[in-house]
């Protein structure tokens, strides 16, 4: 006789669904700063900067290249991951292109202890996306690399839109597992 319980699918789908309320609720705590040890923005010292580098789509739209901005420093990670990916979403002071459309939101931000770094953005980020493999590409990797580069707890990103995984931001980079950085395409 086998044994078969009815309620096991509702139960796993049940777990799943507050295991990621559970990990967004920490996300939500460290972007806010009330991480132990964390310090805010508004801590830091006028004039105490640091420099990170964000990468926005070169002029021609071939490649990534780097802009400099200046962050608080010893914040903690989720702190100045969120501040990088504002600025991203901000667009270049510069001559450069944005790499996601100004209409796109950050909406959770979270950091796991193996260095995997979820990013939920709005729907907006494929809804205004141009398209095309080369200007996905640039998207994704300009967040990958920005964040890798800049924060050394982060080993690898996980982009999501609106609270859950998709494919793909605009039908060609696949974006379903965690990503490492992708320095090749930074001129």
């Amino acid at each position: 006789m086998r044994f078969h319980n009815r309620w096991l699918p509702g139960s796993l789908i049940l777990g799943a669904i507050l295991f990621t309320a559970l990990l967004f609720a920490g996300a939500m705590a460290a972007v806010a700063g009330d991480t132990p040890g964390g310090q805010g923005p508004e801590e830091a010292e006028k004039g105490d900067l640091d420099r990170v580098l964000l990468y926005f789509v070169s002029a021609d739209g071939r490649f990534l290249t780097s802009e400099q901005r200046p962050i608080p420093p010893g914040v903690h990670p989720a702190v100045r991951a969120r501040a990088i990916l504002l600025d991203l979403i901000g667009g270049p002071e510069g001559n450069l292109e944005p790499a996601l459309p100004p209409q796109t939101e950050l909406r959770a931000f979270f950091l796991t202890r193996d260095g995997t770094a979820f990013v939920d953005f709005s729907e907006a980020v494929r809804a205004h996306h141009p398209g095309g493999v080369r200007a996905e590409l640039l998207s994704v990797y300009a967040v990958v690399n920005s964040l890798i580069y800049n924060i050394g707890e982060i080993r690898n990103v996980k982009i999501l839109v609106g609270g859950a995984e998709v494919d793909t931001l605009a039908g060609h980079v696949d974006i379903q597992g965690p990503l490492a950085a992708r320095m090749l395409l930074v001129r």
